[in-house]
């Protein structure tokens, strides 16, 4: 039995015996190969199997969310990683067992949030293991390309234009979710992923709504940087070549990701 069939079983013995039902069983032979699990009795109810296959299958439907970029050989998630896909990943015993705080806002298709640069490592490992495909984050350039689309503007929605500090008196509303953007979520809380026409690209909420983890770093990387701007940021933040740093350990519940994979 491999180690993430193993992480798997023994995450839903867990939860299952936390909800009253009864417990797995793990026998272990000593003596193979320094102790091996080699054989494995268990007792499951249907819904929980039901449960591990669900949740393993909305991970192996990030894939048909992936859009292709014109003139690169890769693909970017169409949407910011959700709630719904990384409570998934903690179902069936990965992320570390982490389950960020939602702020009471709701999870489902909200970005999520609470995560550093070392989650969305560690969600990405788990979900490579778990589908078999080469998900990774953005580089800058990446994610620059993909968000500006073949448009010319800080902002890619037609007609945008650039004002000067906090308060972009000129900048067309209602296309994120920012302090200022106009929109019904401003300066309070995550939009659910999609609520703004895309990009065009076809990639949602590129600006705003959460600022998403890429790959690029100081010298040292102690620090990796952030792009995109937040629900929280002021609508000059958006603008496609501005970027935040953070040291690693910090949680915030303005920052996410979003997957890339190479083709």
């Amino acid at each position: 039995m491999s180690d993430v069939s193993v992480r798997r079983l023994a995450a839903l013995s867990r939860a299952h015996r936390g909800s009253g039902g009864r417990r797995i069983a793990w026998r272990r032979f000593i003596g193979l190969s320094g102790g091996l699990w080699s054989c494995l009795v268990w007792s499951v109810g249907a819904a929980d199997l039901h449960n591990v296959k669900d949740a393993e299958a909305r991970l192996r439907a990030i894939q048909a969310d992936m859009v292709k970029i014109p003139n690169k050989p890769w693909r970017m998630g169409k949407y910011a990683v959700t709630f719904e896909q990384w409570d998934a990943c903690v179902a069936i015993g990965g992320c570390n067992g982490y389950s960020p705080n939602d702020e009471g806002w709701g999870r489902g298709r909200r970005p999520v949030i609470n995560v550093t640069w070392a989650d969305a490592q560690a969600f990405i490992r788990f979900v490579n293991q778990t589908t078999r495909h080469h998900y990774r984050l953005p580089s800058e350039a990446e994610w620059e390309y993909a968000t500006l689309g073949d448009t010319t503007t800080d902002y890619y929605w037609v007609n945008a234009k650039t004002g000067s500090g906090h308060g972009e008196d000129d900048l067309d509303v209602g296309h994120a979710n920012c302090v200022d953007c106009g929109s019904q979520w401003d300066g309070k809380k995550t939009a659910p992923v999609g609520s703004f026409a895309p990009n065009p690209y076809g990639l949602y909420d590129m600006l705003g709504n959460v600022w998403q983890w890429t790959d690029g770093c100081d010298e040292t990387c102690s620090r990796h940087y952030a792009r995109g701007g937040s629900w929280h940021s002021f609508a000059g933040e958006l603008r496609v070549n501005y970027h935040i740093r953070y040291t690693t350990p910090k949680r915030f519940n303005f920052n996410g990701f979003r997957l890339i994979e190479d083709l």
